[in-house]
């Protein structure tokens, strides 16, 4: 069961609070730069694309790997976008109403892809990156270091280290 709580108008859920607590916690008891660096906890072996892959695919490898979505890059590891499973099920959607009339199973990732996406630095300390979650609806979140993708973060990895700070 989620905990939820209305705060300047706005309702949180539980994790919210737990991060938000947690951040004004640590503020008042340490220095920012003895802070967990989000290089140190990111996940750097996940599921990505390449452009051409196909929707099918990459639909196929996210149900095996239970995941709602994965990053789009090239051959230089360059981070190109972001394909979730809404973008899967609206393509889906389109094309049993009637509104898509493009052979499905040629379609690429890249032509349903989220092209602006928000993205982390590795030397981004935790309590930065927990407000950036606090204020967006991403789960996970690209890491990219000199143009590259290096990594990703999500909202548990942050929860996680945030948590220790308590203790």
């Amino acid at each position: 069961m989620a905990i939820h709580v209305k705060k300047n108008g706005l309702e949180k859920e539980g994790y919210h609070v737990f991060l938000e607590s947690l951040i004004n916690f640590k503020k008042g008891k340490s220095h920012m730069k003895d802070l967990q660096e989000i290089g140190d906890i990111m996940d750097t072996h996940f599921l990505k694309f390449t452009a051409d892959t196909t929707v099918k695919d990459a639909i196929d490898a996210l149900i095996k790997q239970n995941l709602f979505g994965a990053c789009i890059v090239d051959n230089e590891e360059k981070l190109l976008g972001i394909v979730s499973e809404k973008q899967c099920i609206k393509l889906y959607s389109d094309k049993i109403q009637g509104n898509y009339s493009k052979n499905i199973n040629d379609v690429k990732v890249s032509e349903i892809m989220y092209p602006e996406f928000q993205t982390m630095s590795s030397h981004m300390n935790v309590i930065d990156a927990a407000q950036i979650f606090l204020t967006s609806d991403f789960r996970r979140i690209p890491v990219v270091d000199g143009g590259k993708l290096v990594g990703q973060i999500t909202r548990r990895d942050i929860m996680k280290s945030i948590q220790k700070l308590a203790n």
